[in-house]
């Protein structure tokens, strides 16, 4: 199943992972491949003067970590909006949890984030993980849940921009459950430690 609003765009859905970005009302698209982890872009894109966008895949495997930096002006009339999507493969297996998080810099928005998971690991397709509309200066989590899929997987992040000035940064990490289970046990550890060197003193 293609992304939802991949409809919109009159060009071909990228068949590789990498960095896509889409201006919907003039269907203009530009798509970069990942290279060492990173796809990076910065120029024009439709209405969109300037489009500074960097993707980066931190970490693989089991505990996959995308980050999606973006700075886009729009100085086009009328009404259109700015699709970012970033999309890696090669997951898994994974049994734990994830968060979508964003930190919006500058709107006026609205922008709004989601996440995509797709097990027939395909870049820019899968089922709607969640998402939700961002707020300005502030760190919203736009979805977070448990993650269970077997490899290899691909997950896509997705900024929606409408609003002119915008600068933000996206970030989906997984969490499996043994590394909660280390959490705990760290911080139960601690908790004891603290509580021995009291009863020392």
């Amino acid at each position: 199943m293609a992304v939802a609003g991949f409809t919109q765009v009159a060009s071909a859905v990228p068949s590789t992972p990498g960095l896509w970005i889409v201006d919907n009302a003039t269907a203009t698209s530009i798509y970069v491949p990942i290279s060492g982890g990173i796809a990076t872009y910065t120029g024009v894109v439709g209405d969109w003067t300037t489009v500074i966008s960097s993707g980066a895949t931190l970490t693989g495997g089991t505990s996959p970590s995308l980050d999606l930096d973006v700075a886009a002006t729009r100085t086009g009339a009328g009404a259109t909006t700015l699709s970012i999507y970033y999309s890696d493969i090669g997951f898994g297996p994974t049994t734990g949890g994830y968060t979508l998080t964003t930190y919006l810099g500058t709107g006026p928005g609205p922008v709004i984030t989601q996440a995509f998971l797709s097990t027939a690991n395909t870049p820019f397709a899968g089922s709607l993980l969640g998402g939700s509309t961002d707020v300005v200066g502030s760190l919203v989590v736009n979805s977070s849940g448990s993650l269970t899929a077997s490899s290899p997987y691909a997950i896509t992040i997705l900024d929606t921009i409408s609003g002119n000035v915008t600068s933000m940064d996206t970030k989906f990490t997984t969490l499996p459950d043994g590394g909660a289970t280390v959490m705990l046990l760290g911080a139960a550890l601690s908790a004891m430690g603290l509580l021995r060197r009291k009863l020392i003193a």
